[in-house]
């Protein structure tokens, strides 16, 4: 079973994953900012798994992206999760920070795809209470 901060880093998951969504169908001249919404959605998704494992120190409310990275780098199981990630990651900070990028179309596939095989790979190993 879940631990309650787990279930609330999934809830926060499901939402910012429907948040999304619907940035996409409302508002598709700004869809690049659902890019970043999806980030955000990997990061509590992840966070959901590696609170409750055991054989890793995580503290999500330390909010420093390093950490997770270490933890997740301890976690063979997640297969190519950090990558994917990692990448999500990278787009969604072009996305925020960097004001000449142009958000493409491949842009938007690639980010769903990446949250697509996070999504595959961390979900089932979690226990969804």
């Amino acid at each position: 079973m879940m631990s309650a901060h787990a279930q609330a880093c999934y809830e926060q998951f499901k939402e910012n994953s429907a948040l999304a969504a619907r940035i996409e169908d409302k508002l598709p001249a700004d869809k690049a900012w659902s890019c970043v919404v999806r980030f955000y959605a990997a990061v509590h998704l992840i966070n959901a798994y590696l609170i409750d494992k055991s054989q890793v120190r995580f503290d999500p409310s330390a909010g420093e992206h390093t950490e997770r990275k270490k933890a997740m780098d301890r976690c063979p199981e997640l297969r190519d999760a950090p990558k994917r990630y990692r990448q999500l990651k990278d787009i969604s900070e072009s996305v925020r920070y960097d004001a000449g990028f142009k958000y493409t179309d491949e842009n938007h596939k690639q980010v769903k795809a990446h949250l697509d095989k996070i999504r595959s790979v961390v979900e089932p190993k979690i226990k969804i209470g």
